[in-house]
């Protein structure tokens, strides 16, 4: 009887303490999901410029006659075009992340919904097992409280760990992808300087596509892999983990390499931001791995005191 009543309560605890922290998850996210949609539609008007320009240049506009006369059109339009596409994949990549967003937003939702009544549930668990002790024993029976509570915050904590160490993991294999295409590419970028002719600039370029894709879902992932830290942050309330700047380091990754995609010399430069990003990142899962360990060490300690205090109550 007392095993089942136990076992109850313990799963009850951790049921909500996951029901507070997908809540607060949930609002981070809308808040997020508002900030990615106005990033959006900025990105989408500095789109629309860029692309005002290069019509103006292509065409017969007083501008294109202008520059023609005046200025070297076919330079003043190859700058346009880049600046265009450059922003198009910024509001690509910006799309992207307010899909992704939603998509987990919805997907909390129903997590949350799922759940169902976890207070009821625990109050109701909480109560027979006070109830069951009661007339013996009412000191055993906050002793009991106390520790279930501690057994379930600490699995939970386990849980938001799990799940920031998988955002870790997929990553750390897009960084590695990143890594290898644009080393790739700078070999392909040498022979190109030295007349590797047609073959050799379409490999590059097709290493350097392969690079932006996987610089894309690595944003995605460091970005989850951040607030998978903050739920672990707040499970610990913030005395674990330093996690002040990682957001924002995993907001402006992308950003910064896709920028130097566009000239060989800024090759390097890019490598050098993603070596630093996977640094980062096996840093902070060093981190995880650790805080894990101790975690279910203490997990087994309350879990051994529990059930003593039940078995000697």
């Amino acid at each position: 009887m007392y095993r089942e009543i136990k076992d109850r309560l313990l799963e009850c605890t951790e049921q909500w303490h996951l029901h507070t922290r997908l809540r607060d998850r949930a609002e981070a996210l809308r808040t997020e999901l508002e900030q990615h949609e106005a990033e959006l539609a900025e990105r989408k008007k500095i789109l629309a410029s860029e692309d005002r320009d290069v019509e103006k240049l292509e065409g017969t506009s007083l501008t294109s006659l202008f520059v023609s006369l005046f200025g070297d059109r076919e330079a003043r339009l190859d700058k346009e075009r880049r600046e265009a596409a450059r922003a198009r994949l910024r509001a690509e990549q910006q799309q992207d992340q307010v899909e992704s967003t939603r998509e987990e937003l919805e997907r909390t939702h129903a997590q949350i919904e799922a759940l169902g009544d976890v207070e009821g549930a625990y109050r109701q668990a909480f109560d027979d097992k006070r109830s069951s002790l009661a007339e013996g024993s009412p000191e055993i029976a906050e002793r009991l409280e106390q520790l279930g509570k501690s057994i379930g915050t600490r699995k939970a904590t386990l849980r938001e760990i799990r799940e920031a160490n998988n955002a870790g993991d997929r990553a750390r294999q897009h960084l590695a992808e990143i890594a290898k295409s644009l080393s790739d590419a700078k070999d392909m970028g040498t022979w190109d300087m030295l007349g590797g002719g047609t073959f050799v600039t379409l490999a590059k370029h097709g290493h350097l596509d392969s690079a932006k894709a996987h610089a894309t879902h690595a944003q995605r992932w460091l970005q989850r892999f951040s607030r998978e830290l903050a739920d672990v942050g707040r499970a610990m309330q913030g005395d674990a983990l330093e996690l002040s700047d990682f957001a924002t380091f995993a907001d402006y990754f992308v950003d910064g390499i896709l920028s130097d995609f566009f000239v060989q010399s800024k090759i390097d430069k890019s490598l050098q931001s993603v070596e630093r990003t996977r640094q980062r990142l096996h840093t902070e899962l060093q981190r995880l791995e650790t805080l894990e360990s101790d975690l279910r060490r203490e997990v087994q300690s309350l879990e051994a005191n529990y059930v003593a205090l039940v078995r000697d109550a």
